[in-house]
């Protein structure tokens, strides 16, 4: 199953979803500042294949930013 992690860097956050029924990835869209598959400047949706590499990107680059877990 598709992790979609939601890294918003105004707030310092990170909210991981679940794909699959999760409202949020169904809706989710790219914006000016925010990217899908990439980040820009406020932050971006990122997609990934388990959790294992979620934490290592996590631990790499926002290891400060707070954790919230959506579904």
């Amino acid at each position: 199953m598709l992790i979609w992690v939601n890294i918003d860097k105004p707030t310092r956050t990170y909210t991981i979803h679940k794909a699959g029924t999760c409202t949020y990835v169904i809706q989710k869209k790219e914006t000016k500042h925010k990217g899908i598959g990439k980040l820009k400047e406020d932050g971006g949706w990122l997609p990934f294949e388990s959790m294992d590499y979620v934490n290592k990107f996590i631990g790499d680059k926002f290891s400060k930013y707070e954790m919230k877990q959506h579904c």
